[in-house]
C-alpha cells in the first residue's frame, strides 16, 4: 500500500499539486534482495556461479556484488541484472568483466569472503542487501601424494600387497574426495599395473593422476626336488643302486639335516615296473648323490633267509646316518627265517652306504636289553622279556633310541603272562642304542621302580598336538620323558626329568607332583607336567602347573612356561619364561589364560601357542584369543601371528583361523603351518606355511592354491607326525632348508624345498 501512496503523491507532485522528495518524507526502503549462491560457507572454484532475486527493479547502476576478506573488491552488475525476478551467470575470478553480467570488477583472488548482493529500487530508495559469509574461493586444485612409479619385489607366487598414501591434501577449501585404484594394501599381481587416483576439493576442483607398480616375480625360495614322471638325478651312476631311466611316482615324508643331507622312502620306476626304496642325497648335489639305502624286497641285513617286504620313513641324523623301521618276510623259496610273530626290525646305516652295511638294532621278538623277568614265572613262560611291537624310534648321531612294548602274552598259553613275566602293566619301556659301543640300555620300564614309587605310563618320543613337526630331541647322554607314578602312594601322580648317562643311565634328575616349582618362590610345589621337549644342546623346555597357594602362586597366575640350558644343572638352571596372567605383548589388553606344549631352542628360546582370556571391553573373543608367541633369553616377548589377524603376505582380509603345527629352528624364527579365512580364502587355498627369516619378518611360504609345475598345490605335508617316528624333527633343519612333499591337483606328488631367507 506505501508504494501506491507514494506513486498517488508523485503524480500529484507532476501535476504541480504538491512538491516533494521521493521517500524522504515516510522513511521507504528498497525491498530485500534474496542472495542463494554463492551461499554461506559455501565453497566456489572459477567460474564462481552467481544466483540471486530481486523483488523489484533496481535503479541503474545501483546492483552491485561485494567480496569482503582477504581483499574487498566491488562487482558492479550490468543492465540486465537490474529487472525484478530470478538471475544466475557466472564469472572467472582471475577476469570477472569478461562475463556480460559484470559492467566492472578486479579480479578477486582465493581466499574466505563475506559476499554481499545490494541494490536500490526504481525509485531511489535506501539500498538493501543479502550477504552469505564464509564464502571460499578456490582456483586451485588439491594435491596427490608425492606418487611416481614403483618397483617391487614379489614376496609369494601370487604377488605383492603394495601400500602408498590413501589421500590428497587441499590447502584452499578441503579435500571432499579421495579415490585411488586399486587401494592401498591391495595384492597386486606380478607384472605392471596402473593405478589411478583422483582428488577433488570442496570447491569442486579436481586433480586425477595414474602411476605404475610394477611387481617383479621372487627369487624362486621354492625348488623341486622331483615331481611324478620326472627322472630321478644320478639314474644310472655307477653305485647309485638307481637303475637308469628311473622315473619318481610317489613320496614319502622327507627329512633334512643341518648339513643339507636328507632322506625319503619313495617309488620309482622303470618301464612298467615300480621300486618302493629308502634314499640319500644333498640338496646341492642330487645326481651326484643319490643313492639307495634300503629297498623293498632286498636281503634284511643281519637276518638270513629274510628279505624287507615293506618299509617305513627313515630317519636322518645329524651326520648324516639313516635308520627305519622294515617289516620283514622269508625270502622267496625260503621258510622259517620270519613268523608273525617276529617280522619287524629296527636298522641303523650308520654311514649311509646302503642296505649292505645297515645293521639290526632291535627286533621283535628278540630279548629285550635290560628288561630284568618278574620274580617268578609260570611253567612255560620263557625266562626273559623279548619285544612285541617298536612303537615309536628317534635318531641321534651317537645314539638311537625307541620305545617298545613288550610281549605281555606268551602263545598257546591263555592267561599267561609273556616271556619273562610280562603283563599289560610292565610291558613299557625305553630303550638307547649307543653307536659308538653297540649296547642296548633300558632307560626306563612300566612297572619298575624309581625312588622307592612303581612307575605307570611312560610318555616318551611321542607326538606332540600342536608341534608334531618338533622332536622332543635325543641325545646318547640324556633323555627326557613323562610318566605317572601307578601304585597306591604316588597314583595320578605324574613327573617328568632328564635321564643322565654316565656309563649307565644313573642319574635321574626328576621333578615329580609336589617336587619344588622354582620362580614362585619357597614352597610352592608343581602339580603337573606337560610333555616336556629337549634342545639339540640339551636344554629343556615345558608347560607345568603350580599348586596354588604355595608359595607366591595363585590361581590367577599357577600355569607356566619353563626353560633352562644346563642340563648338567637341571632344577637350578630353569627359569619361569612366561606365565598365566602375564600381559601378552602385541595384543592391547591381552592376558595370558592357557598354553600348549612349547617348542625349544637354546638360550632358553621358546616358541608356543597360547589362549588370551575374554575381554569384552577390548575385542579379545574366540575368534582371535589363540596366537603363537616368542621369547628367549636375550629377546623380549612378542606374537609372532594371531587369530583374527591379517595373514603375513597374503591379499587384504585375509586372517588366520587356526594354527596347526609349530616349530623352531635353532638360532631363528618359529615355522608354523596355520589355516586361513576371509580375504577370497577357499578349501582350496586355505592352508599355508611361514617362517620368520633371518631379520625376524614373517615370510609366507607355501600356500594350498599356488603355482606347481603346470598344476597348484592341493596339499602339503610338513611338520606334521610321522608314523613310527613322531618324536623326530625332519621337516626343516637350522640352516634355513626346509623339505616337503606336496600334492598337485591332478593327484601328482611333488618332492620340494624351500629356502627361508
Amino acid at each position: 500500500m506505501i508504494k501506491t501512496f507514494i506513486h498517488t503523491l508523485c503524480t500529484a507532485a507532476m501535476a504541480g499539486l504538491l512538491v516533494i522528495s521521493a521517500g524522504s518524507a515516510f522513511g521507504q526502503v528498497t525491498e530485500p534482495p534474496i542472495l542463494i549462491t554463492p551461499a554461506a560457507n559455501a565453497a566456489s572454484a572459477s567460474p564462481v556461479g552467481v544466483s540471486f532475486v530481486l523483488p523489484e527493479s533496481a535503479l541503474a547502476g545501483s546492483v552491485t556484488l561485494t567480496f569482503s576478506g582477504t581483499v574487498t573488491r566491488v562487482l558492479t552488475l550490468a543492465g540486465s541484472q537490474e529487472s525484478s525476478g530470478a538471475h544466475s551467470f557466472s564469472f572467472p575470478t582471475a577476469a570477472p568483466t569478461t562475463a556480460p553480467e559484470v559492467a566492472s570488477g578486479a579480479a578477486i583472488p582465493e581466499g574466505v569472503y563475506a559476499v554481499t548482493l545490494s541494490y536500490q529500487d526504481a525509485a531511489g530508495s535506501p539500498a538493501s542487501t543479502a550477504t552469505s559469509v564464509d564464502v571460499v574461493v578456490d582456483t586451485t586444485e588439491p594435491t596427490i601424494g608425492p606418487f611416481g612409479d614403483m618397483t617391487i619385489q614379489a614376496l609369494n607366487n601370487a604377488g605383492a600387497v603394495v601400500e602408498y598414501a590413501t589421500a590428497g591434501s587441499d590447502s584452499g577449501s578441503g579435500v571432499a574426495s579421495f579415490n585411488i585404484v586399486p587401494a592401498s594394501g591391495s595384492l597386486f599381481a606380478i607384472g605392471s599395473t596402473t593405478v589411478n587416483a583422483v582428488a577433488t576439493d570442496r570447491a569442486g576442483n579436481s586433480l586425477a593422476i595414474s602411476f605404475i607398480v610394477r611387481v617383479l616375480p621372487r627369487p624362486s625360495l621354492i625348488t623341486s626336488l622331483g615331481s611324478r614322471g620326472a627322472v630321478v638325478p644320478g639314474a644310472g651312476a655307477v653305485g647309485s643302486g638307481i637303475p637308469a631311466g628311473a622315473t619318481w611316482q610317489s613320496f614319502g615324508v622327507p627329512s633334512v639335516n643341518d648339513v643339507g643331507r636328507c632322506a625319503v622312502l619313495a617309488t620309482f620306476r622303470v618301464g612298467t615296473v615300480n621300486t618302493i626304496a629308502i634314499l640319500s642325497f644333498d640338496l646341492a648335489d642330487m645326481a651326484g648323490t643319490m643313492r639307495v639305502l634300503a629297498r623293498k624286497g632286498d636281503a634284511a641285513p643281519g637276518i638270513a633267509n629274510a628279505v624287507m617286504s615293506a618299509l617305513k620313513d627313515p630317519l636322518l641324523a645329524p651326520d648324516g646316518s639313516v635308520a627305519w623301521e622294515a617289516t620283514l618276510a622269508n625270502a622267496p623259496a625260503t621258510t622259517g627265517a620270519v613268523t608273525s610273530l617276529n617280522n619287524s626290525a629296527i636298522y641303523l646305516d650308520a654311514d649311509g652306504a646302503g642296505a649292505a652295511a645297515a645293521i639290526v638294532v632291535a627286533r621283535k621278538r628278540a630279548v629285550a636289553d635290560g628288561a630284568s623277568a618278574a620274580a617268578s614265572i609260570p611253567a612255560g613262560v620263557a625266562p626273559l622279556p623279548v619285544w612285541g611291537t617298536f612303537t615309536s624310534i628317534a635318531l641321534s648321531e651317537n645314539a638311537v633310541a625307541f620305545t617298545a612294548t613288550l610281549a605281555s602274552r606268551t602263545p598257546g598259553l591263555v592267561g599267561a603272562p609273556g616271556p619273562g613275566g610280562v603283563t599289560a602293566l610292565t610291558d613299557g619301556g625305553l630303550w638307547v642304542y649307543d653307536r659308538a659301543s653297540a649296547v642296548k640300555e633300558l632307560v626306563i620300564r612300566e612297572g619298575s621302580g624309581l625312588f622307592g614309587i612303581t612307575v605307570g605310563k611312560i610318555d616318551a618320543l611321542v607326538a606332540r598336538p600342536g608341534s608334531a613337526g618338533q622332536g622332543h630331541g635325543v641325545m646318547l647322554d640324556r633323555m627326557i620323558c613323562r610318566f605317572t607314578f601307578s601304585d597306591s602312594e604316588g597314583a595320578g601322580r605324574t613327573a617328568f626329568g632328564q635321564l643322565s648317562r654316565t656309563g649307565l643311565f644313573s642319574t635321574f634328575r626328576i621333578y615329580p607332583v609336589g617336587g619344588y616349582a622354582f620362580g614362585y618362590g619357597a614352597g610352592s610345589t608343581f602339580a603337573s607336567f606337560g610333555l616336556p621337549t629337549q634342545s639339540g644342546a640339551g636344554g629343556a623346555a615345558f608347560v607345568a602347573k603350580v599348586t596354588p597357594l604355595t608359595g607366591t602362586a595363585t590361581a590367577a597366575n599357577n600355569v607356566a612356561i619353563f626353560a633352562g640350558n644346563d642340563p648338567s644343572l637341571f632344577g637350578l638352571d630353569e627359569e619361569r619364561m612366561v606365565a598365566k596372567g602375564d600381559a601378552a605383548a602385541g595384543v592391547s589388553a591381552g592376558i595370558f589364560s592357557t598354553f600348549k606344549d612349547p617348542v625349544n631352542a637354546d638360550n632358553r628360546s621358546v616358541a608356543f601357542q597360547a589362549t588370551l582370556a575374554t575381554n569384552a571391553a577390548a575385542g579379545i573373543n574366540a575368534t582371535n584369543n589363540d596366537g603363537i608367541w616368542h621369547v628367549s633369553a636375550t629377546e623380549a616377548l612378542r606374537l609372532i601371528a594371531r587369530e583374527g589377524a591379517h595373514a603375513a603376505e597374503t591379499p587384504a582380509g585375509t586372517t588366520w583361523t587356526s594354527f596347526t603345527s609349530l616349530a623352531l629352528p635353532e638360532g631363528r624364527g618359529p615355522l608354523f603351518v596355520a589355516k586361513l579365512a576371509n580375504g577370497g580364502t577357499t578349501t582350496a587355498n586355505d592352508m599355508g606355511l611361514w617362517a620368520a627369516d633371518s631379520t625376524g619378518a614373517l615370510r609366507l611360504l607355501l600356500r594350498e592354491g599356488d603355482a606347481l609345475g603346470t598344476s597348484t598345490v592341493q596339499t602339503f605335508t610338513v611338520l606334521s607326525t610321522v608314523l613310527g617316528s613322531p618324536a623326530q624333527t625332519r621337516s626343516f633343519n637350522n640352516g634355513g632348508s626346509i623339505i616337503l612333499r606336496a600334492t598337485d591337483a591332478t593327484g601328482a606328488q611333488h618332492l620340494l624345498s624351500i629356502a627361508v631367507p
